[in-house]
């Protein structure tokens, strides 16, 4: 779908199209329509990393809206530094909601706080005074329509997982590969956009740079993060890790999501409930 090949080894699983569903075919739409060409690049090389636990961990990270205010403080701290503000996008009052899509797969979506934040359709009109940036805005505009193409700049492509091993995000798509119950490599690539000017897609390597790189700012803290929960996981005092955050107030969207804050566990219990319904099955699908 869209370029990206799906792959299982049963002869009797389930369609594509009911393995991602609607929904999460809508969030890939919102990566790949940034090209006026419709398709996403992924060529510019990889970043590996490695952590002692379970694939999961990366599945429920890669989604969650509760720890970058503290796991991730030090960047934060150096946004601040550079804008004169903390970001206030994983507050407990953001617009932004942790989303169960179905089949196991999982959004942070972020469409309603981008589309609402200051300055949004200003910075498509500031975007449009540099040369590379005016015709990259009249690309989008010729492929998509006015309103579609300003909509696609605002929300700035997805935040999702495809269970049970596909993360696409707003600049990478990043795959799961499981060695062991406890051990997991996890491949971060930047995503480009095929057919646009050379400028946009060195700004996607440098932002996906900033914080997954090596020398990035972020990613090094979750890895450290995996690492603490495994060992913790082998406390014998309590073996129960709850996700009961946000509960209470789950709704029911109108495309039949299951929604909650974005600081709320709704994406994880998602996740965890279809993994739990494929391996109570007796012919599980891979």
């Amino acid at each position: 779908y869209r370029g990206f090949i799906f792959a299982s080894l049963s002869p009797n699983g389930i369609s594509l199209r009911d393995h991602i569903g609607g929904p999460a075919m809508e969030q890939i739409d919102y990566a790949c329509d940034l090209s006026p060409e419709g398709e996403l690049l992924v060529q510019a090389g990889s970043t590996k990393l490695a952590y002692n636990g379970n694939w999961k961990l990366q599945m429920e990270n890669s989604i969650d809206g509760y720890h970058p205010n503290f796991t991730h403080q030090s960047y934060f701290n150096g946004i601040e530094r550079m804008i004169g503000r903390k970001p206030d996008i994983f507050t407990g009052e953001s617009s932004v909601r942790s989303r169960d899509m179905g089949m196991g797969n999982t959004n942070i979506d972020m469409r309603r706080y981008n589309i609402e934040a200051p300055g949004a359709r200003g910075r498509i009109e500031m975007m449009q005074k540099a040369p590379w940036g005016k015709k990259y805005y009249d690309d989008l505009v010729k492929a998509h329509g006015k309103e579609r193409a300003e909509e696609l700049l605002m929300v700035n492509g997805t935040h999702m997982n495809v269970f049970p091993n596909l993360v696409v995000l707003a600049n990478q798509v990043r795959t799961i590969r499981p060695l062991s119950a406890e051990r997991t490599e996890v491949y971060l690539r930047p995503s480009l956009l095929k057919g646009v000017p050379d400028e946009v897609n060195t700004m996607r390597i440098r932002q996906f740079e900033s914080f997954y790189s090596p020398h990035g700012g972020g990613i090094h803290d979750d890895v450290e993060m995996f690492n603490r929960v495994h060992e913790g996981l082998k406390c014998s005092y309590d073996p129960w890790l709850t996700f009961r955050r946000g509960m209470h107030r789950e709704q029911v969207e109108n495309d039949g999501t299951l929604t909650g804050q974005c600081t709320d566990e709704t994406a994880q219990r998602g996740m965890w409930r279809h993994w739990k319904s494929v391996m109570q099955q007796e012919d599980a699908n891979p």
